[in-house]
Parts: structure tokens; C-alpha cells; sequence
């Protein structure tokens, strides 16, 4: 099967490079030249075998028909994307974003057109242009946010592969608003303290800090706190070698998701979330006392 990825961060090579292994054709795009060279001239290499897979590279303006095309950018570069997409109405999306923000810029396409929402439960490093490596274990869900046709359902359900493994759920709203509030927890709690996400469970100052932003995050989004934190804690656990993505961002200067995480959540309620502002306000100095932030 033809896939196509908007992106070449590290989701976009990882989920390129997993598809891959799973015998579909790859064609992953980028916005610059150079990436696209060093793809199409060796393919992309997964640490730590560094073995290559056999991915194609082109330009985003270059986008041509796939049979799924999967949208692996950050929230902020969504309004840039969108419009190249219009004309794909029978092709399905899926969309892989932290957060729930996005899901205002794709209300207007949903009625029209084809689209998923994916959560990743694993993640991604990029060592560089062509290299990435898979931290954690886990799968990636699926849900769709309009209704498929029976062609599209077929299409998914090709997808999976054994180097991809997907899980359909039924609620979109629940899978992203559960994935939401364990990257309110991790992701802020990381990046402000430079640490990888186990010592959310070693040092019980953060365990407690994690906690409240846990149940500050369910409150707002009406999920069970109680059942919440055990995915939390167990989310942490299968990536405790990880440092979070906000966490990288922070370390190397680039923006991050904040606006579409915790900033969401403090959109969508009146209440004083005392955790989760603090968190957020952190974050966003952080960000200024960078000075120009670079885009991923």
C-alpha cells in the first residue's frame, strides 16, 4: 500500500520506517531540500542497528495521491498544511498531534472529508535528518473523527502490520483526552526539571506534583482521576528511558507544545487550575528566555 507522511521529524521517520518494515511504500514528506536529498540518497536509518529502510523523500509542495496519507507535523504547523489537503476527499487522514487544540482547525474538513485521529504510546527521538530511534514500547490507536466509507475502513485495516500494530477505538474524544492528560503531566514536569520521565516515579516530590496535574487535567476534560493516574504512571513506566518530546524541545531551544496541552486545558475551563498554570506559565518563560525559538 502507498503511504504518504506529512512530516520528517522524529514520528514522521519512525512511523515511516515502521510502515516500511511492514512492506508498504513509504514516501515521506519534507519541507526541506536538504532533508529530501539525504533520505533518497541512503533511506532511513533506526538506531541503534542503524539499519536503513528504503523510504522516499519529497518536498511538501510536491504531495501527490496516496492511498493514506498520515500528518505527523506539530500542532502550530497545521494551519499550513490544511489547505494542500483540501482537494483528498477520499483519501483517509490521520492525524498525529499531541493535545487536543487541533481539533478546532479540523473541525471545518471533518464533514468532507475522511479523517482519523492517532496517539502514539511509544516515542521518537531524531538523532538527525535520517536517523531516528523508537523509545518505549506501546501501539498506536486509532479513531475516526468523520465517517468512513467502507473503502477507507478497508484501507486501515490494511495499515497494521506487525512492525505497526494499531488498535481501533470506538470514542475519538476519550483516546485523545486520556492521551491528553498523561502529555500534561510528562511533558511539563520533564522539560522544567531537564529529567527523564522515570524520575516522575522516583522522586516523590514530582509523583506529587504529577499527580495534581493529573487530577487537574481530568477535572476539566471529565475523565476519572483515579483511573487516569494509573495509565499515567504506567505510561511513565513503559517510557521511563525516555525524555519527553517538550523536554528535548526545551533543551535545544525550539517551541513547543504547551499551547496545545496545557494551554488547552486552561482554555476550556473558568476554574483556577493552580498546577496547571504554574506548569504553563514555566514553560512559556522558558520559551522567551530563549530568545528565537526555532521550529521542529
Amino acid at each position: 500500500m502507498k503511504v504518504g507522511i506529512i512530516g520528517g521529524g522524529a514520528v514522521g521517520l519512525l512511523t515511516a520506517v515502521n510502515l516500511t518494515k511492514g512492506g508498504h511504500q513509504v514516501t515521506v514528506y519534507v519541507r526541506r531540500e536538504e532533508q529530501k536529498h539525504e533520505i533518497n540518497k541512503g533511506g532511513v536509518s533506526l538506531v541503534p542497528d542503524y539499519k536503513n529502510f528504503p523510504v522516499r523523500a519529497l518536498l511538501l509542495e510536491e504531495l501527490r495521491k496516496e492511498d493514506i496519507i498520515m500528518i505527523a507535523v506539530k500542532q502550530y504547523h497545521l494551519s499550513d498544511i490544511l489547505p494542500r489537503l483540501q482537494s483528498y476527499l477520499n483519501i483517509p487522514l490521520i492525524f498525529l498531534q499531541n493535545g487536543m487544540g487541533h481539533l478546532e482547525l479540523l473541525s471545518p474538513l471533518k464533514d468532507s472529508h475522511q479523517m482519523l485521529l492517532g496517539v502514539l504510546e511509544y516515542g521518537a527521538l531524531k538523532h538527525d535528518d535520517y536517523t531516528v530511534e523508537q523509545t518505549g514500547k506501546g501501539i498506536c490507536r486509532i479513531a475516526s473523527l468523520s465517517e468512513l466509507s467502507a473503502t477507507s475502513n478497508q484501507t486501515i485495516h490494511k495499515l497494521a502490520t506487525s512492525s505497526y500494530p494499531i488498535n481501533l477505538e470506538e470514542d475519538w474524544y476519550h483516546m485523545l483526552a486520556q492521551k491528553l492528560v498523561v502529555n500534561a503531566v510528562i511533558n511539563p514536569l520533564t522539560a522544567l526539571f531537564q529529567v527523564k520521565n522515570e524520575s516522575l516515579l522516583e522522586n516523590e516530590h514530582l509523583l506529587w506534583l504529577a499527580e495534581k496535574l493529573c487530577q487537574e487535567a481530568c477535572e476539566v476534560l471529565g475523565l476519572s482521576s483515579g483511573k487516569s493516574w494509573e495509565i499515567v504512571k504506567r505510561i511513565v513506566y513503559q517510557t521511563k528511558e525516555n525524555y519527553s518530546s517538550m523536554c528535548k524541545d526545551i533543551e535545544a531551544g525550539r517551541r513547543t507544545e504547551i499551547e496545545a496541552i496545557s494551554g488547552y486545558i486552561l482554555k476550556k475551563t473558568q476554574c483556577d487550575l493552580v498546577y496547571t498554570s504554574f506548569a504553563y506559565r514555566s514553560i512559556k518563560a522558558l520559551e522567551m528566555n530563549a530568545g528565537g525559538l526555532k521550529d521542529d
